[in-house]
């Protein structure tokens, strides 16, 4: 992952007073925040992510469809742990972004950004793509002895 710009920079862009006009700024700030985080977004940054998605969808309901690919970009980037605790400990951080991933299926979102919406779901669902499926290795619901107290915990790594 390199050097990301500053979230709090961005975010002081798109809500400042004195620059809530600056839809050109807004936009390279948005495009420069994506593309120095091709990799994903590092989990601990989630909030300040979340934040910039809720702010240029906004946006976009507001009239403004330049801002349909920015919330396409932001949107569509898989979590990074930088750590090998973050999901763990920073799970607050990812279910509040999926939350607010899911609010991006309401009818009046355009259907680009929700399907944008629908693959990040999928690349985080599949645990992008460095684990087999757990489910597969799971015996049938059959075979369980429920009273054995056999609690199986699986994670998103």
């Amino acid at each position: 992952m390199s050097a990301a710009p500053n979230l709090d920079k961005v975010i002081a862009l798109l809500t400042g007073r004195n620059s809530q006009e600056l839809e050109a700024r807004h936009l390279a700030a948005i495009d420069k925040l994506c593309a120095s985080s091709k990799d994903g977004f590092a989990i601990r940054d989630l909030p300040k992510v979340q934040q910039i998605l809720e702010i240029t969808v906004q946006l976009l309901l507001k009239g403004n469809a330049r801002f349909l690919q920015p919330a396409i970009s932001t949107a569509n980037k898989p979590f990074v742990r930088l750590t090998a605790t973050d999901e763990f400990r920073l799970l607050g951080n990812i279910t509040s972004m999926l939350s607010s991933i899911g609010q991006l299926f309401q009818p009046q979102i355009p259907i680009d950004l929700q399907i944008a919406a629908s693959e990040m779901l999928f690349v985080f669902a599949t645990g992008y793509g460095n684990r087999p499926s757990m489910l597969d290795k799971l015996p049938a619901v059959q075979e369980l002895d429920t009273a054995s107290g056999l609690r199986q915990y699986l994670s998103n790594q």
